[in-house]
């Protein structure tokens, strides 16, 4: 395989997962796969947990 052509895939990996990344920070959906702090569950006990 060319250099050129690996770098090119390396390049749109890249792309592809920083554009994912920034997609969910700008997003404020609470409920997530997996949000950047931690797993569905953690984000349902977040959002189900006693209330002040």
């Amino acid at each position: 395989m060319p250099i050129r052509e690996l770098l090119t895939i390396v390049g749109v990996s890249l792309a592809v997962i920083t554009a994912y990344s920034l997609a969910r920070d700008l997003t404020d959906d609470p409920v997530g796969a997996i949000t950047p702090h931690g797993s569905i569950v953690q984000t349902y006990a977040r959002m189900n947990g006693p209330h002040e």
